[in-house]
């Protein structure tokens, strides 16, 4: 039998069973720290919106 040293067979057995778990948290992990940069960003459009929307009101 042999094995591959990047991928043992184990490896394709969980991916078969659950998917690929890492792939999933590691796009997930972008995909928040994009979200937090942004909502982070005081002069991103969303504060500048959030400032007219402010005005408007008051």
């Amino acid at each position: 039998m042999t094995t591959s040293a990047a991928h043992p067979p184990i490896y394709q057995q969980l991916l078969n069973e659950h998917g690929d778990v890492v792939a999933d948290a590691r796009n997930t992990a972008e995909e928040i720290r994009r979200e937090a940069a942004e909502a982070l960003d005081w002069h991103g459009p969303g504060i500048q919106r959030q400032r007219r929307l402010r005005e408007q009101r008051g």
